[in-house]
């Protein structure tokens, strides 16, 4: 993108800042996945440690809110591709039969961060 004649070929350009920030974007959910994992890992080690009925119901809240974001980031692995940009939309109606994956998905899955 720093070349001289980045912008020559504006298509091309376009389509490169563009991929890009897809790949900006997917890096960061995941690396927004990783982070919730190793939060419930530790977690999970209090709770091995100290039997605590607070922190068992927040610990299975977010392992719940962590399967659905998991799910999420399932769906976008299996429909990139070359046509990804093309933001196909659906009725919704196809989510309910991905486990973790239903109306209020998206909603979920932003509130991740």
């Amino acid at each position: 993108m720093g070349e001289p004649n980045f912008w020559s070929d504006r298509r091309t350009a376009q389509n490169t800042t563009r991929q890009k920030n897809q790949l900006e974007r997917e890096i960061g959910m995941w690396a927004e996945m990783d982070r919730r994992i190793e939060d419930l890992a530790a977690m999970m080690d209090l709770l091995g440690a100290e039997h605590d009925a607070s922190l068992e119901r927040e610990l299975t809240a977010e392992m719940i809110h962590a399967e659905q974001a998991m799910a999420k980031l399932r769906v976008n692995l299996l429909l990139r591709g070359e046509k990804d940009a093309s933001n196909a939309h659906t009725s919704g109606g196809w989510r309910h039969g991905i486990p973790g994956l239903g109306r209020n998905a998206d909603a979920d899955v932003c509130a991740m961060g």
